[in-house]
C-alpha cells in the first residue's frame, strides 16, 4: 500500500512499471509466508522421526519467512526502486513551461526620398511622351440676335444760304430727343454721300445700326447728325422707318470653346495616361497630378459668335506623365526603419506599412515624402535559450532571463510536482521545454 500511494502521482508509464516492481516483492513475500504456514501445519500433525510416541519433544527449527536471506532481498529491492525512481523523476519525468513577455517597439520616421529619371539603383523615376488625338462635341449655349435692320427716308434741308453741305455714306444720325426713339440711343447711318445747297435738299436713303423693331420709327421725328449744328441741317422723317425684325438664336460663345477644350483636354489626359500605365508596368506609380499637357493643334467648325446649335472640336494633345518604381521604394524604406535597431530589437518585415505622397517633380527626378512604420521586435533565439538552460537549477532561469534585453515577467510551471530538492531542475533534454513569448508593446 505505500508504493501503491505514491504511484498515484506518476504518469501511466511509470505506474505501470513502479506497480509491476511491488507486485513481484509482495507476492515473493507472501510466497515466503504460505509456505512457512504450511510447514508448521505438517510438523505439528505428523510423528517426527526421533520423537517418541509419548510426546518427548526434540529441537526441530521452523522455518522464518524474515530470515536473513529474505531480508537482503527486500532491501535489495526496495533500493533498485528507491534508485529507479530517483532516475525517473530526474531524468525522465521532468518538463517546464517557461512564459515571458518580449517587449516590442513601433517606430514611425518620415523622410524625403527621391527617385531619379534613368537610375539603375535606388528607386528608379521614368518618363514618357505621348501624343493623343481625339474629338469632341458639346451643345452651345451662346445666345444670340439674328434678324433685318429697318430702313427709311429722311428729309434733309439745308438752312445757309450759301456754300454747300456734304454728308458723307456712312454719316450716324440720332433722335433729335431721344424720347422719340423709345428713350433708347438708337442710331442710323447714311447709304449714301449726299452734297446739299441751300435751295437743294434731299432724301436720304438711311439704315439702322443694328437689327430689331425698335428701329421701326413713326413719321415726323427730328434727327442730328454728329458735328452738324442742327441751326445748318434739318432732318425729318415724313414716313415711317420699316423692315426692322430680330430674333434669339443659338450662338457658339467663348465658354463654349474653352468648355470643350478642358473636356477633350482631360479625356485625351486620361486615355494617354492608361495607355503609358500600361507601357511602365504593373510596379510603376504614375503621378497624375505631375502629367504635363501641351494641346499641339486644336481646330473647331464653328467660330465665336457663330450660330449653331453644336460645338465640335478636334485637338492633338501632347502629355509628359512620369512615374517611379514602387517596389524600389520598400528596400529604401527597409533601409531607413532598420537604422533604429539597437540591442536585440530588429525589424518584423511583415509590420512595416508605407505611405507615399508626392513632394514634387522636376526634370531630374520625383520627390517622394514618406511616412513609414514598423514594430520592432525582439530577437529570441528559443534552440539557444533551451541549449543554454539543460540542467540548471530553477533559480538560474531569472538569472539568466536578466541579460536578455526587452524580456520581462519570466514565469515557469514545473512538472512532476511531487519532485523536491535536488530533483527540481531544469531538464536536461530540450524537447521537455517548453517557451512561450507573449509580445507586448512599450
Amino acid at each position: 500500500m505505500f508504493f501503491q500511494n505514491i504511484f498515484r502521482n506518476i504518469s501511466t508509464q511509470a505506474r505501470k512499471f513502479y506497480a509491476f516492481a511491488a507486485l513481484s516483492i509482495g507476492n515473493l513475500l507472501n510466497n515466503r509466508k504460505s509456505k512457512s504456514r504450511l510447514a508448521n501445519r505438517n510438523i505439528s500433525n505428523r510423528t517426527v522421526p526421533g520423537r517418541t510416541s509419548s510426546g518427548t519433544k526434540q529441537n526441530i527449527k521452523s522455518r522464518n519467512i524474515f530470515s536473513k536471506k529474505n531480508k537482503i532481498i527486500a532491501a535489495v529491492s526496495f533500493i533498485i526502486f528507491a534508485l529507479i525512481f530517483t532516475w525517473y523523476t530526474y531524468a525522465i519525468a521532468p518538463t517546464i513551461r517557461i512564459s515571458a513577455e518580449s517587449v516590442t517597439s513601433t517606430i514611425t520616421k518620415e523622410e524625403q526620398a527621391v527617385a531619379t529619371y534613368g537610375a539603375t539603383s535606388g528607386i528608379i523615376a521614368l518618363s514618357k511622351v505621348q501624343t493623343e488625338s481625339g474629338s469632341d462635341s458639346i451643345p452651345t449655349t451662346g445666345i444670340g440676335k439674328k434678324g433685318n435692320p429697318a430702313t427709311g427716308i429722311v428729309k434733309a434741308a439745308y438752312l445757309q444760304a450759301s456754300g454747300t453741305l456734304t454728308i458723307p455714306a456712312g454719316s450716324i444720325m440720332t433722335c433729335s430727343n431721344i424720347s422719340d426713339c423709345g428713350g433708347k440711343p438708337l442710331t442710323f447711318k447714311t447709304l449714301n454721300k449726299y452734297t446739299l445747297t441751300f435751295t437743294t435738299g434731299a432724301d436720304m436713303t438711311i439704315q439702322s445700326t443694328d437689327i430689331g423693331a425698335d428701329y421701326n420709327l413713326k413719321p415726323g421725328i427730328k434727327f442730328v447728325i454728329n458735328g452738324i449744328s442742327p441751326s445748318d441741317l434739318n432732318l425729318i422723317n415724313t414716313a415711317a422707318f420699316t423692315g426692322g425684325s430680330s430674333q434669339d438664336i443659338k450662338i457658339v460663345a467663348q465658354s463654349d470653346i474653352d468648355t470643350l477644350k478642358t473636356k477633350l483636354t482631360s479625356t485625351l489626359k486620361d486615355t494617354a495616361s492608361s495607355e503609358v500605365s500600361a507601357a511602365f508596368g504593373p510596379d510603376f506609380e504614375i503621378l497624375k497630378d505631375a502629367i504635363k499637357t501641351n494641346v499641339k493643334n486644336v481646330t473647331t467648325d464653328k467660330k465665336v459668335n457663330d450660330e449653331a446649335d453644336t460645338l465640335n472640336m478636334n485637338m492633338d494633345l501632347e502629355i509628359t506623365a512620369s512615374g517611379y518604381n514602387k517596389t524600389t521604394v520598400r528596400p529604401e524604406a527597409e533601409k531607413l526603419l532598420r537604422l533604429e535597431e539597437k540591442d536585440n530589437l530588429k525589424l518584423d518585415l511583415q509590420t512595416m506599412d508605407i505611405k507615399q505622397t508626392i513632394a514634387k517633380s522636376d526634370a531630374t527626378g520625383i520627390t517622394i515624402q514618406l511616412n513609414i512604420t514598423g514594430i520592432l521586435k525582439p530577437v529570441i533565439d528559443k534552440d539557444k535559450i533551451r541549449s543554454d538552460l539543460l540542467g540548471k537549477s530553477l533559480d538560474d532561469i531569472n538569472k539568466y532571463f536578466a541579460n536578455i534585453p526587452n524580456v520581462k515577467n519570466v514565469n515557469f510551471t514545473y512538472q512532476p510536482s511531487w519532485a523536491f530538492g535536488f530533483l527540481k531542475h531544469v531538464p536536461n533534454s530540450s524537447n521537455s521545454i517548453n517557451l512561450e513569448f507573449q509580445e507586448v508593446g512599450k
